[in-house]
């Protein structure tokens, strides 16, 4: 098998905004505003969308757009391949859908999107990047995803790493507790199966950096949101032919952004232990992600069966 050799020539990895080529810019001008309206059509005139507090999803990326203060990292669950470019379609206005530096930088799986020139060309022009699972955190996609955070940009995460049609009822006692209180979040205890990859928390350490000697104030924005309804959309299976007159949810974290800085991390993921190692740091990171997106995922389905209950 040919080995995956990372696209230079489109995405540089040393200062890539500042690098990118004007015809690439060009071509990204076109190929973003295309993509989105396209989905923007089908989610919202073909399919029935409800967001829950949609307005802190457009209030925090207004901030991104307008202050350029911190980085901005949307995750979610993956649920079907196309909810990226569809969900976006459905989030943005229309004017918005319109401006391609608007949008997020998101990663895509190199042997399913990077698998010929063409679709090099085509996904790269559509601020996508290439992963390659089983690669590892330290890997030529990480990088690049750390230049854009420390250039204050806005990407999204599957922190899964995969498709999932997790669709398993939550049990809301395991989140009546404060996130400090769960016996889960013990960081040492690395025997535990994660259902998020440590590659989120990687990102969110070095944006940050945390492991500098000096007292950085440097911060992070990341914003979670669950969605149900888009394996309806795009089911799974082949011959995977999108679907219309399908209903889909959303919800955004009520209380906005978490705002991850050193002190958030050591005091809310590490148990106020400044003296952890790097992956007590990630597990602790990576735990308390899980749990945020569990507490939405029990909002988004409640949602999801109140809408569906309706006539």
């Amino acid at each position: 098998m040919k080995q995956f050799v990372w696209p230079h020539y489109l995405l540089p990895q040393k200062k890539p905004l500042q690098n990118l080529k004007y015809v690439w810019k060009l071509g990204s001008a076109i190929v973003m505003p295309t993509v989105a309206t396209l989905s923007k059509l089908w989610m919202n005139y073909f399919n029935t969308v409800h967001i829950v507090n949609h307005r802190v999803f457009l209030d925090a990326l207004q901030r991104n757009y307008d202050e350029k203060r911190s980085a901005l990292i949307t995750i979610s669950n993956h649920n079907c391949c196309l909810d990226d470019p569809l969900l976006w379609g459905a989030f943005y206005p229309w004017r918005w859908n319109l401006i391609g530096s608007r949008h997020r930088w998101s990663t895509a799986a190199e042997d399913i999107c990077f698998t010929r020139s063409l679709h090099v060309y085509f996904f790269t022009l559509g601020k996508t990047f290439p992963v390659i699972r089983g690669e590892g955190i330290y890997q030529s996609a990480m990088d690049f995803a750390i230049e854009l955070l420390n250039d204050k940009q806005f990407l999204h995460v599957f922190p899964q790493g995969k498709v999932v049609e997790d669709q398993e009822a939550i049990d809301p006692n395991q989140l009546s507790k404060p996130f400090e209180q769960l016996s889960l979040r013990d960081p040492v205890d690395t025997e535990r199966s994660y259902d998020f990859k440590w590659g989120i928390a990687r990102l969110i350490l070095e944006a940050i950096d945390f492991d500098s000697s000096n007292n950085s104030s440097k911060y992070l924005e990341l914003l979670p949101f669950y969605h149900i309804g888009m394996n309806r959309v795009l089911p799974n299976v082949k011959p995977y032919i999108p679907q219309a007159f399908k209903k889909v949810t959303v919800c955004f974290r009520e209380e906005g952004p978490i705002v991850f800085d050193k002190k958030f991390i050591v005091e809310t993921c590490c148990n106020g232990n400044y003296k952890t190692t790097t992956r007590e740091r990630r597990i602790g990171i990576t735990r308390y992600l899980e749990w945020e997106m569990k507490r939405l995922k029990l909002r988004t389905m409640r949602e999801f069966h109140k809408q569906s209950d309706k006539k």
